[in-house]
């Protein structure tokens, strides 16, 4: 654990070689630092630190760096041995949470035991696609370093285009929309697109505006919207669809 000090000074005097006065001291158990004084026991001053607290805040993120809500997130810790592979630890509960939109997830790491943790999206909200986890390491209850999980079960450290704010104490995971391609072919020429087909895309629901903020980029011509349906023309090359629900 790491301590707070004492904001304040003290002062006190002595006599005959007991303490007679002092200032600044308490003579009751108090929730941050302080001196303790008790002028039953006239030579003894105790500097009493608090345990620091540490918080580890959580950024649920997805385009323009805003906070998204309906992300299903859990925090847990792993093991790793001593060839170095990924197991589950049990002896963890892990953390559960659903993201909120403008608002970042804090965790009191105070008394976590040194380590490594998992940052894990379970479900992503919607129209976005699944985060990569973030694996971190936790001394004294602050992050200091950020890991990838390798194909051989064990871990990596990541050094470029990290996660995580050290100074801060913050991990940020970002989700990304998602992308359908469309692609048009001929049957006997399986690998060249066949302009002119008009195709529909239409989504199984009647809530409004469901698709208003879909975009459409790649090979198809004259696209029309509705409530719940996209149309095209195909062209020479496959439609992309971003950020369907």
């Amino acid at each position: 654990n790491t301590y707070r000090i004492v904001e304040r000074s003290m002062t006190f005097k002595l006599r005959n070689g007991v303490i007679t006065t002092t200032t600044g001291t308490d003579d009751t158990e108090q929730t941050d630092s302080y001196y303790y004084y008790n002028s039953d026991e006239n030579t003894t001053i105790k500097v009493c630190d608090a345990v620091k607290e540490e918080k580890l805040l959580i950024s649920k993120q997805g385009i323009g760096s805003a906070e998204v809500s309906d992300a299903e997130m859990t925090f847990s810790k792993v093991s790793v041995d001593a060839t170095g592979v990924v197991s589950e630890d049990t002896s963890f509960e892990a953390i559960e949470w659903t993201s909120e939109e403008g608002k970042s997830k804090e965790i009191d790491t105070t008394n976590y035991a040194d380590g490594y943790y998992l940052l894990h999206e379970e479900v992503a909200p919607d129209t976005y696609t699944l985060a990569t986890d973030i694996y971190v390491k936790l001394e004294g209850g602050k992050i200091t370093g950020e890991y990838t999980l390798k194909a051989n079960n064990t871990l990596e450290e990541v050094t470029a285009d990290t996660h995580i704010d050290t100074a801060a104490n913050k991990i940020t995971m970002t989700d990304t929309l998602s992308v359908i391609n469309i692609s048009k072919k001929e049957v006997a020429a399986a690998s060249a697109e066949l302009p002119g087909a008009e195709l529909t895309l239409t989504l199984d629901t009647t809530t409004a505006e469901a698709l208003k903020n879909v975009t459409v980029s790649g090979g198809g011509t004259n696209v029309t919207k509705s409530d719940n349906s996209i149309s095209w023309t195909s062209g020479e090359e496959p439609v992309i669809l971003t950020g369907l629900p």
